[in-house]
């Protein structure tokens, strides 16, 4: 049964090409919705395991076209460290925001080092933190 639903799902990708456009989606999603802690935290060990994996092969190649593809792999790790940097934990953005009201937008931004705009988003989504106790 999961053998021939798994078929199943290998031939509608194999003949539709509709496996880029979802993984460019799902890449969107990454960067547009935030993100869990655990989801985080598998995200960076499977970033670490892809460059000891990148690492490894390129060190046993005998030639240079055994491992072609390295320019490709090599900006994943890249892609997911900046995912990964761009997310920054709930408590972390409600003492910005609690800071925030006693400073400006632009004092506030360069002091966390945080974008202005980032603050902003912040403010009309998130409950500072010494509201939220």
């Amino acid at each position: 049964m999961i053998n021939n639903s798994l078929k199943n799902i290998t031939h509608f990708f194999k003949h539709t090409h509709i496996g880029v456009p979802i993984l460019l989606l799902c890449v969107l999603a990454m960067i547009i919705l935030p993100l869990s802690p655990l989801v985080l935290d598998i995200l960076f060990t499977f970033n670490i395991v892809l460059s000891v994996l990148v690492l490894l092969v390129s060190v046993n190649s005998k030639r240079p076209l055994d491992f072609a593809v390295f320019p490709t792999i090599e900006l994943a790790p890249y892609f997911m460290m900046y995912t990964n940097l761009m997310t920054y934990p709930l408590k972390f953005r409600q003492h910005v925001l609690a800071i925030k009201e006693k400073l400006t937008y632009a004092k506030t931004a360069s002091r966390f080092g945080v974008g202005m705009a980032s603050l902003m988003r912040w403010n009309r989504r998130i409950t500072p933190l010494h509201d939220a106790q």
